[in-house]
């Protein structure tokens, strides 16, 4: 599909999952991931028109309940929504 079509901007939280999600940085610190969910994610993004970049936790995590009700790594990103909304 045409990128410039593409008009919905998602910021996506990712980090290491087995085999299905291996992630690797650039030069420049920009995250790419390669594995099985990296195909799933292009199709949907191909399908339902959107164009994406790949946001890491800054503590490498899944997340974890702390003391003060808040969540650490990607569920604390969710919760903070701080994987929404694009820094450019």
């Amino acid at each position: 599909m045409n990128a410039s079509r593409k008009t919905t901007f998602l910021r996506v939280a990712v980090d290491q999952w087995g085999t299905w999600v291996r992630v690797k940085e650039d030069q420049w610190g920009v995250v790419h991931i390669e594995g099985p969910m990296s195909y799933l994610l292009e199709i949907l993004a191909d399908k339902l028109a959107f164009n994406y970049e790949l946001v890491r936790p800054e503590d490498h995590l899944w997340g974890t309940p702390l003391p003060d009700g808040n969540w650490s790594g990607m569920l604390g990103m969710l919760q903070r929504q701080a994987s929404f909304f694009p820094t450019h």
